[in-house]
């Protein structure tokens, strides 16, 4: 009996070793664990990327699977393209080096394009409108008609059913009582729709008015694009105008970029117009009809441009014909305009231009005459009537003079042809230093890609060049 007690207690004793060696194994894990987290919060610490936020432009997103990441992109490209329009801000770059005139002519097309899709999805509109109002309309007119033959129709059915109700009696797989069991349903169906005739009767006509209402908002703003395409043309007469230069680089650029637009948005009449015009600046009148020629065709079919663009196309097209020699046609078009309108400066000035190519000099100076009381503000005018004198070797080189410097009062933009046909009219009058004032001038107001031209033009009025002090600028 003692031995099986000394045995129990020294197993009892032998437990309760293990459990405290257990107790400091566990203990002793707890420390190993934590000397380990400090440890590694030590090395984290020293990175501080690693405790500190990234910057917005830092943050950094994987490529897509099977795509190589582009290194060339900045690192703060999302800041950049903000609002999803880097292409837009690229072409802005391009354009950075472009003149007005290019800036304009570039902001005109694109908003004729956005005028013509916006015209496009209102004229959709308009004739869905017009499509539900014609069948609102019809409805309404056919309802008495529509109601008295629903009310034969019962009549009808009922009468059916008063022969067919002895089947009744016969049993469900009786033919005669399915036929009857139909006729009650076709019966419910048209007395339903019958009672709803009072109602559709009141609401039609107030549908029909709200469908004319929505129906005149739409047109109305179809009207409002086709004003503010009007605006643009007389607003920015100047690009699309035969009367003003435009350097050769501008014209190939507003050339290129027509070309370009007319591939994707081919209906923009206006784009073939403006071509048409940087074909005339480009000195390329067959190319320039053409274009013009194609305008009034496609502005027949055009219910948002096709007036206005009609006008400025046949303007062009006289232009082209004079340049070509077609006087007869240049002619034709002339006298057919004068018919719709009398006043129209453009016109008269073209006008003056065909009787000079005829050798009608006298009824050129009255046609310019005629256009200088019309528009006593622009300078054409007066500078093309003093080139007819000054060709003419008119004596009267006061009135010479006079016309130049007027044209060159009136000069608002810059065009170097005013001061050179100054340079002339004193070059003829004898008054040198005026002349190479003028010139001078006219160096001052070309641009870059026009001083060339200012150059072959003075070469050509000074005969002897020793006779002239100016140089270019």
């Amino acid at each position: 009996m003692f031995q099986w007690k000394s045995w129990a207690d020294a197993s009892m004793s032998w437990i309760r070793r293990m459990n405290q060696v257990s107790k400091i194994h566990w203990v002793l894990r707890s420390i190993l664990f934590a000397i380990i987290v400090h440890v590694q919060s030590l090395s984290f610490a020293d990175d501080p990327k690693v405790l500190t936020r990234p910057a917005d432009d830092e943050v950094t997103t994987k490529p897509e699977l099977g795509k190589e990441e582009d290194k060339s992109a900045p690192a703060n490209a999302s800041k950049v393209d903000l609002f999803g329009n880097q292409a837009a801000l690229d072409k802005i770059k391009e354009r950075s080096d472009d003149s007005v005139a290019v800036r304009k002519i570039y902001a005109m097309i694109d908003e004729f394009i956005s005028l013509k899709q916006r015209a496009g999805l209102l004229t959709d509109q308009k004739n869905s409108q017009m499509e539900h109002l014609r069948e609102k309309q019809k409805e309404y007119q056919g309802l008495e008609t529509e109601y008295a033959t629903k009310l034969g129709e019962l009549a009808n059915i009922v009468q059916r059913m008063d022969r067919l109700a002895p089947a009744l009696n016969l049993g469900r797989n009786n033919p005669q009582f399915q036929e009857y069991s139909r006729l009650k349903i076709a019966r419910d169906g048209l007395q339903a729709t019958l009672k709803q005739f009072p109602q559709r009767k009141q609401n039609l006509p107030r549908e029909i008015n709200s469908g004319q209402n929505e129906l005149r908002k739409t047109q109305q703003q179809l009207i409002a694009i086709s004003k503010h395409g009007y605006g643009l043309i007389e607003g920015w007469s100047s690009v699309l105008s035969v009367l003003e230069y435009h350097p050769r680089r501008d014209a190939e650029q507003i050339r290129d970029r027509c070309e370009l637009k007319l591939v994707e948005y081919p209906n923009v009449v206006p784009i073939r117009t403006i071509l048409g015009f940087a074909h005339l600046h480009l000195n390329q009148p067959d190319a320039a009809v053409d274009a013009f020629r194609g305008s009034i065709e496609d502005a027949r079919h055009d219910p948002d441009f096709g007036g206005m663009i009609q006008e400025r196309c046949q303007l062009g097209l006289i232009w082209g014909y004079l340049d070509l020699g077609e006087l007869e046609k240049a002619g034709g078009m002339i006298a057919q305009r004068k018919k719709a309108t009398s006043r129209d400066y453009e016109l008269i000035v073209c006008e003056g231009r065909l009787l000079r190519q005829k050798g009608q000099s006298r009824k050129a100076r009255e046609a310019y005459r005629r256009a200088q009381r019309i528009d006593k503000a622009h300078p054409a005018a007066y500078r093309m009537a003093a080139e007819i004198l000054i060709d003419e070797n008119d004596e009267n080189t006061t009135t010479i003079v006079t016309l130049a410097k007027m044209a060159c009062e009136r000069d608002d933009e810059g065009d170097f042809r005013n001061y050179l046909t100054l340079a002339a009219a004193y070059d003829q009058s004898g008054e040198i230093d005026e002349r190479d004032k003028a010139i001078r001038r006219a160096f001052d107001v070309a641009d870059d890609a026009s001083r060339s031209v200012v150059e072959e033009r003075v070469e050509t009025l000074l005969a002897a060049p020793s006779s002239c002090s100016v140089s270019s600028p």
